[in-house]
């Protein structure tokens, strides 16, 4: 993508790994132009419910060349990317029930850790890293430091050939 690296504060990819190339290529783009979180939906390979659902064939010619990710197959390439960052997961619609009330209420507090369910979404804290290289600070003292009585030669702090003292 044509943006420095940490460009955004986020980065979204949302039913968007399923249709690319290569979905690995894809995370480590948005983990370079992200900062702070990544930001996964993706529709989950193991759901109980199956993606197409009774959806009929609209649906299966669209996923027809669709990849499928699960839980743990996000967090492996994320791992492999960035190393062991904290990743946040839930999942939705894990019950082939009707929508409704009932099957939210239910659905809410007690399956949304539960890895089968048709859509994942996961939150990924980016830690940022840091190259660093080796600075040469030179000091040059604005006077001439005094002797202090009991002081030695050994233990004065000494100059270079520019004058600039060596600690």
């Amino acid at each position: 993508m044509p943006f420095d690296d940490n460009s955004f504060n986020h980065a979204c990819l949302f039913t968007t790994l399923e249709f690319v190339e290569d979905a690995k290529k894809a995370l480590s783009e948005a983990c370079r132009v992200a900062k702070d979180r990544l930001f996964i939906g993706v529709l989950n390979r193991y759901a109980i419910k199956g993606v197409s659902g009774g959806c009929g064939d609209v649906h299966a010619s669209i996923y027809n060349h669709a990849r499928f990710f699960s839980v743990w197959g996000l967090k492996y390439l994320i791992y492999d990317l960035v190393g062991h960052v904290p990743i946040f997961w839930r999942t939705v619609c894990q019950l082939p029930l009707p929508s409704g009330k009932f099957a939210h209420s239910f659905e809410q507090p007690f399956l949304q850790r539960c890895p089968f369910g048709a859509f994942a979404g996961m939150v990924v804290i980016l830690i940022p890293r840091f190259r660093t290289r080796p600075l040469t600070a030179r000091y040059q003292p604005s006077h001439t430091p005094r002797e202090v009585p009991g002081m030695t030669a050994a233990s004065k702090i000494g100059t270079d050939d520019h004058g600039s003292a060596l600690i």
